[in-house]
């Protein structure tokens, strides 16, 4: 069930209580300046004192009376007791500070103010109704800091470290609680401290939302249209994102702020205060006012499941961009538009349009073409309950949640936030979804290699006509590990005759600027000598070396072996070198023992052909 819980006694409300008093001493002072006219005339400024017994009869009836019409309840009509004392009209200041209402003991129907035709019919309290019944608040309502006492700080719920907090305090039930809050609106000061220092502080505290418009979808007559169209009617979703209702920020506001969710023998409810009074509604009242029946309630629930990791969402992107998981861009058309769709409809998000988080991604995997559908309402219904304990996040739901707002509290609210549709641009290329036939083939196709892993192929073998070539993975020879390891060691050691290059020419520059600086600070001591920071040097590339190194013929200084240069058509040997000079550090008898068993490939260098 829903509805609207019992209304507190006027004695107990502080907001009424100021309210009270300020309207008994504006009734006391008007009524001292209408008596009669031989006081006024003769100069005679202040008003005769009344018995306290009138006074204090007036005092009643004007609190009642105030009591009654900020509750939304009609005023009782003034009453006498006492023969003695005449009844005295009074005046009711409306909350937005409107002309006053003028309660009189004339009844006569020429008094009454005349409707025209068609306009809402006004009650007994003066405030009209619509023609579902409800009560029409034409206030201007607005968000405003709350009322506090002075020298009282708010305590700030947005910064680091508050998100537990505020999870814990939003378990409790604050009905439970004493009131605590200085402001009307709200009961607790959690409440309190939340709206002004969480929703207020937000550039737009309450998500802008729009709806879908599926007729402007139909007509564009895309592919990709048509099948988010289909799928959408098909996951009964449809309904939601095309939903339009207009809102009011300061009302979605004091629902997010002072709501509490409760579950209890199966029933799910929420409760929440709209101007200082307490409101209710089920999970189920709540489902069937958007017309979901029994059949939403047995779908899947995606909020009992965890966030769906990054490499599940992998099916979402086209091959050639998985390496984009997570992010906007790579996904297929359809996702991506769909998710565009979502992110202002139905599941509202204000972050990063980049990044797809949290249970978006779970909602974008039920979308799946030919999938299963899910539970529409439990989605809406959790998102909320989310949201109102994270204080980062700001209000959404607002049409959905002013739609249920007013069908609960039976008043029709001023509404200053108009819901516009959300016409997306057609995608112009599209990366359509792979059909189930290239699924399969896919899924079926082996994997591809490892990264790092060396095939082969060779194919020279022809006989006749026929040719045929095999593919199998063969490891490297020895002697190919020895020339990968030389150039290796040759690269690394070029790099880092590259970086020291670079450390010295940083250290010339700083060289040069220092005695620039000290000749202009001590122009008149003797210039310092140029020394190397004035030469310019270039280091030979990774290319060059190896060029130098094939001229110089080093296999021939190290190994021992004929010189390949030398005048042509001579064959000239170089001197033998030294043994100091053939092997320095030991390094090529070692690497020649590790990769060739031992062989001595010196000796036979002339018998090769």
């Amino acid at each position: 069930m829903s509805g609207k819980y019992p209304i507190r006694e006027a004695s107990s409300n502080p907001y009424l209580k100021r309210r009270n008093k300020k309207d008994v001493q504006k009734n006391v002072e008007g009524d001292g300046g209408d008596n009669d006219g031989s006081n006024g005339s003769s100069g005679n400024t202040t008003s005769p004192k009344r018995p306290r017994r009138a006074v204090s009869k007036q005092k009643a009836s004007a609190a009642a009376g105030a009591a009654a019409y900020i509750m939304g309840d009609p005023p009782s009509p003034p009453s006498s007791d006492d023969d003695d004392v005449e009844d005295e009209d009074f005046h009711i200041s409306p909350r937005g500070g409107g002309s006053p209402i003028a309660e009189s003991s004339n009844d006569s129907e020429g008094d009454q103010p005349e409707v025209p035709s068609g306009s809402p019919m006004p009650d007994a309290a003066g405030s009209s109704v619509d023609a579902q019944g409800r009560t029409i608040n034409n206030e201007k309502l607005e968000l405003s800091a709350p009322s506090r006492r002075r020298g009282t700080v708010a305590t700030n719920y947005m910064k680091k470290g508050m998100t537990e907090v505020v999870r814990k305090l939003k378990l409790q039930d604050p009905r439970s609680q004493p009131k605590s809050a200085t402001d009307y609106r709200f009961h607790t000061m959690f409440q309190q401290d939340f709206y002004e220092t969480v929703i207020m502080s937000k550039n737009n505290p309450v998500a802008v939302s729009q709806w879908v418009d599926w007729q402007y979808m139909r007509e564009k007559d895309n592919v990709v249209f048509n099948q988010i169209i289909t799928e959408c009617r098909n996951k009964h979703v449809d309904r939601m994102m095309s939903y339009k209702y207009d809102w009011n920020n300061e009302i979605i506001a004091q629902f997010y702020a002072t709501c509490y969710f409760e579950e209890a023998e199966n029933v799910r409810t929420v409760h929440w205060m709209t101007e200082g009074n307490w409101y209710f509604i089920t999970y189920h009242e709540f489902a069937r006012k958007f017309g979901y029946g029994p059949s939403d309630d047995r779908r899947d629930r995606i909020h009992i499941q965890p966030i769906l990791p990054t490499s599940e969402c992998a099916f979402m992107y086209h091959p050639d961009h998985r390496g984009s998981v997570g992010l906007v861009n790579g996904l297929y058309s359809y996702y991506a538009c769909l998710n565009r769709l979502f992110r202002k409809s139905f599941c509202l998000r204000e972050g990063d349009p980049q990044h797809i988080s949290h249970y978006a991604r779970n909602l974008l995997a039920v979308m799946k073409p030919g999938s299963r559908g899910f539970s529409v309402m439990d989605f809406v219904w959790e998102e909320i309950k989310i949201i109102a304990s994270s204080p980062q996040k700001g209000c959404v739901y607002g049409p959905i949640l002013m739609d249920v707002i007013e069908t609960v509290t039976k008043t029709t609210f001023r509404k200053e936030m108009e819901h516009a549709p959300l016409r997306i641009a057609v995608p112009k290329k599209p990366i359509l979804l792979p059909s189930a036939a290239d699924e399969q083939a896919a899924a079926q196709s082996p994997p591809p290699p490892p990264p790092g892993a060396q095939q082969r192929q060779h194919s020279q073998r022809r006989a006749g006509a026929a040719s045929s070539s095999q593919v199998y993975d063969k490891p490297p020879s020895p002697l190919r590990k020895f020339f990968n390891i030389m150039l290796g060691m040759c690269k690394n050691q070029h790099d880092i005759r590259v970086a020291q290059h670079h450390e010295r020419q940083e250290r010339k520059k700083n060289t040069r600027r220092l005695k620039r600086l000290e000749q202009q600070a001590f122009p008149d001591d003797p210039v310092s000598p140029p020394g190397s920071e004035e030469e310019s040097s270039e280091i030979e590339s990774f290319d060059q070396q190896m060029a130098r190194f094939q001229q110089e013929d080093m296999y021939s200084v190290y190994m021992g072996g004929p010189s390949s240069s030398g005048v042509a058509g001579t064959s000239t040997s170089a001197p033998p070198p030294s043994q100091q000079s053939q092997d320095p550090s030991g390094f090529a008898a070692a690497a020649t023992d590790a990769f060739f068993g031992g062989h001595d490939f010196s000796q036979s260098w002339g018998q090769w052909p």
